[in-house]
């Protein structure tokens, strides 16, 4: 930086962090997911289908 000015981050930066918030996202959905699951006494199989779910509905890349 020079004299104050902001640089503006590059293409693949700005990739990269979208990214990583995506995957931040993905992680925090799974996490309440499977805690519901558990509480409910789900089976692993169902609340794996319930994470898929979960994220296609978030519109978040399923795993």
């Amino acid at each position: 930086m020079k004299n104050g000015t902001i640089r503006r981050p590059t293409e693949t930066q700005a990739l990269a962090e979208l990214e990583r918030l995506e995957r931040r996202e993905v992680v925090r959905v799974a996490r309440w997911v499977i805690r519901e699951g558990l509480r409910r006494g789900e089976s692993e199989g169902q609340i794996l289908a319930d994470i898929r779910r979960a994220l296609a509905a978030w519109g978040l890349q399923g795993i």
